[in-house]
């Protein structure tokens, strides 16, 4: 019995990028979308000799109103999926939260129309392999609440950062206790795509499937997938798979932006703004300075540079 789950990171499907990408509103998406279609080739492949699913670990949508346009795209593609004998799986992210209340996935009415298959802190047994989605809310909190209702599951689908090498504000997350022997599938960070081994739980992560802004571009962040293999319902390997387009410009971004001294004092505004969102924030979650900084500016759209100040302020406190 050989199964694959064929792993994505942050979708942030769009017809609406940020003002310093070159590829402009609907083009966005079709790039995104092109880059799907090498997807489905690939689950079609697998397909024969394996059972497989797609797991979508949140973030799908990089608006909490995403547009019929981009709703129908994604569930155009599911159904072909689904036709070929291969479920979705996924979780959400606060891009599919309103202003940070977690609980609002739930009234988010653009999920159910996707076709993706959510089922939050619950098991679903997938040929023998038994995979569990956790919401975000945000991450550790959402885990140690959904501990008990997911404890026999092989797969965590998880919009949490984690990291070999992790930031400050999410070093916690290894130090959650979990049975040993788990995969757990990671969304939320963009900037890397790696497995690791920690305490016997495998950590996957795939980044986002596009750069979002001018400094994940310029980190030279690729567009992939992971494929975990299991047989005989145990782990047997996981492979990295870049994903390409023949309509990915040499300049997604317009990197010109990093360099215009003229935007310093604009950048040095952007980050006072968000230092004060922070303030007004904080009191409501136990979710540390530097990661909620980071979840402001996400939902803002800000000058990569203002965040790095921002975070800067906030260390030196």
């Amino acid at each position: 019995m050989k199964t694959a789950l064929v792993c994505l990171g942050d979708l942030h499907l769009t017809d609406k990028p940020t003002k310093h990408c070159t590829v402009k509103d609907v083009q966005f998406l079709n790039l995104q979308m092109s880059l799907l279609d090498k997807v489905t080739k690939h689950v079609k492949k697998l397909s024969k000799t394996h059972n497989v699913a797609v797991i979508l670990p949140g973030d799908i949508f990089d608006h909490w109103n995403a547009s019929p346009r981009v709703v129908t795209q994604l569930s155009n593609w599911v159904t072909v999926l689904y036709g070929m004998g291969c479920p979705t799986f996924g979780t959400h992210g606060q891009h599919e939260v309103r202003a940070h209340a977690f609980s609002t996935w739930k009234e988010n009415s653009y999920l159910p129309l996707t076709g993706v298959f959510f089922f939050i802190n619950e098991v679903y047994n997938f040929d023998g392999v038994k995979i569990a989605a956790v919401p975000y809310s945000p991450g550790v909190e959402g885990y140690l609440k959904a501990r008990d209702e997911i404890g026999e599951a092989d797969v965590i689908i998880w919009h949490v950062s984690a990291s070999p090498n992790p930031a400050p504000e999410i070093a916690h997350i290894r130090d959650i206790p979990m049975d040993s022997g788990k995969v757990v599938i990671c969304g939320d960070i963009h900037n890397f795509q790696e497995t690791y081994k920690h305490n016997d739980t495998v950590f996957v992560s795939q980044g986002a499937l596009l750069p979002m802004n001018v400094g994940e571009w310029v980190s030279g962040n690729k567009s992939g997938m992971h494929t975990v293999y299991f047989e005989d319902k145990k782990l047997d390997r996981i492979e990295w798979t870049e994903l390409t387009s023949d309509l990915m410009p040499t300049d997604l971004y317009d990197t010109r932006v990093l360099l215009d001294v003229e935007l310093s004092e604009e950048i040095e505004k952007s980050a006072e703004n968000l230092k004060e969102r922070l303030e007004q924030m904080k009191k409501e979650t136990s979710i540390s300075d530097e990661a909620l900084l980071r979840m402001i500016a996400g939902k803002l759209d800000v000058n990569p540079l203002a965040l790095d100040l921002a975070l800067d302020m906030v260390r030196v406190q």
